[in-house]
């Protein structure tokens, strides 16, 4: 799985990578438009990592500039 990175207009961006961990493979993880993490979820599989960046771009997307 390559890395799926979105950055918005505002600075913000969502990201979903896999990693080599084998308790949480994949991370989800939302980032502001300074570079902080906003929010960040481990998940075990693609699926549940899949929702959390879906719902990650969201909250990017949304943010004001």
């Amino acid at each position: 799985m390559q890395t799926k990175i979105k950055t918005y207009r505002n600075g913000w961006l969502a990201m979903l990578e896999k990693t080599a961990s084998l308790d949480a493979p994949y991370v989800a993880l939302v980032r502001t438009a300074t570079g902080e993490i906003y929010d960040k979820r481990r998940c075990d599989d693609y699926r549940n990592a899949l929702d959390y960046y879906r719902c990650f771009s969201l909250i990017a997307k949304n943010q004001p500039r």
